[in-house]
């Protein structure tokens, strides 16, 4: 997005995006309401987070590499 940098040095291999937008509180509420409920349930998809997070953030994009933190460990 027009509002963010990317530091690349912060982290060995890690990536962190600084943006200075300001979500929408009922767009955050929303969010935040439905993580909670999926914790709750125990019950989530990467899909379901994927598509949270393109509600909140516009111009969001994700792309699967298959690989996973989990991985790496």
């Amino acid at each position: 997005m027009d509002n963010e940098s990317v530091d690349l040095d912060r982290f060995e291999s890690l990536g962190v995006v600084i943006n200075s937008a300001c979500a929408d509180e009922e767009d955050l509420n929303y969010f935040l309401d439905k993580i909670k409920e999926m914790q709750e349930n125990g019950k989530w998809t990467r899909q379901d987070i994927i598509t949270l997070f393109k509600k909140i953030l516009p111009g969001f994009s994700h792309y699967d590499k298959g690989k996973y933190l989990d991985e790496k460990m």
